[in-house]
C-alpha cells in the first residue's frame, strides 16, 4: 500500500528555512564598507555643490555690478558720500542679488572703477572645511576683471 504525503513527511526532518548568524553578518560587513566609501564622497560632493552654488550667485552679483555701473558714474553704492577713488561698501541687493545663502556670506567692496566681491563661508557650518586639494576654498573672490581666488576652488 502507498503512503500519502502526510505520512511521507513524517518520517523525513524538514530543514527549516532563514539566514544564518555567518551570512547576516557577512551582509552587514559588506555594507559597513560601502557606508565607509560612499560617506566620505557624498560629504564631498554637497562642499562642491555649495560652492558651485556661491560662484553662480557671484557670477549674478557681477552682472548685477556692471548693470548698476552702466546706470552710475561708479561702482560705489553712493559715489558723493566718499572722497574719489576710495573703496566703500556695496550691497548684494544692489548688485541684483536678492536671495540668501545658508553656507556663505557676501561683501562687495566697491570703487569708481573697481570692485571685489567676496564669499565667505558661513563659521559652524561645513563649508568651513571646503578645500581643492590642499587649497582652503574659504573666502572666495571675483573681481572687475573676472580674477578668481583661490583659483584652484573655481571651475575652469
Amino acid at each position: 500500500m502507498e503512503k500519502t504525503s502526510v505520512q511521507r513527511a513524517k518520517g523525513r526532518h524538514i530543514r527549516e528555512q532563514g539566514f544564518t548568524l555567518v551570512e547576516i553578518m557577512v551582509v552587514i560587513a559588506i555594507l559597513g564598507i560601502l557606508l565607509a566609501i560612499v560617506v566620505p564622497n557624498y560629504n564631498q560632493y554637497l562642499l562642491q555643490s555649495r560652492r558651485a552654488q556661491a560662484q553662480s550667485e557671484m557670477l549674478q552679483m557681477r552682472l548685477g555690478l556692471e548693470k548698476w555701473r552702466a546706470n552710475r558714474v561708479s561702482y560705489r553704492s553712493d559715489a558723493t558720500a566718499t572722497a574719489a577713488g576710495t573703496a566703500t561698501t556695496n550691497t548684494p541687493a544692489n548688485a541684483g542679488f536678492t536671495g540668501s545663502n545658508d553656507y556663505y556670506t557676501y561683501t562687495i567692496a566697491a570703487g569708481d572703477n573697481t570692485y571685489t566681491i567676496t564669499a565667505t563661508a558661513v563659521t559652524g557650518k561645513s563649508q568651513v572645511n571646503d578645500k581643492a586639494g590642499a587649497t582652503t576654498c574659504t573666502p572666495m573672490t571675483i573681481n572687475q576683471n573676472g580674477a578668481k581666488t583661490p583659483s584652484a576652488c573655481w571651475k575652469k
